[in-house]
């Protein structure tokens, strides 16, 4: 299933539809506020899985996607075609877990 922002639950969610443990206080987005690049860091604790990057601008539109393979611990994401402003990234794996972190983008 494709996911908009707008169909992102407030909280985190498995396949199921139960609650489940979130990822997001081990999830580092840096720097925030961006200007030219974000490094999107997950701890070697964290569960190797595979997992998607998925950013979003206020209007709800998905202006980014990305796979991590398992046991990736970070990706750089270059910002040179985003406006300045308000994004969303939604980070999702493949064991149901979800997160969601504001950033912005600075001229």
């Amino acid at each position: 299933k494709q996911f908009s922002f707008f169909d992102i639950p407030a909280n985190t969610y498995n396949q199921e539809g139960t609650i489940t443990e979130e990822i997001s206080e081990r999830i580092v987005i840096a720097p925030n506020p961006a200007r030219n690049l974000i490094r999107v860091d997950f701890p070697a604790s964290l569960e190797p899985v595979e997992r998607q990057l998925l950013i979003f601008n206020t209007q709800g539109s998905k202006v980014y996607s990305v796979s991590l393979m398992e046991g990736e611990t970070s990706k750089t994401i270059k910002l040179d075609h985003f406006s300045p402003g308000i994004y969303y990234l939604h980070v999702l794996d493949n064991k149901g877990k979800s997160e969601i972190q504001k950033f912005i983008i600075q001229d």
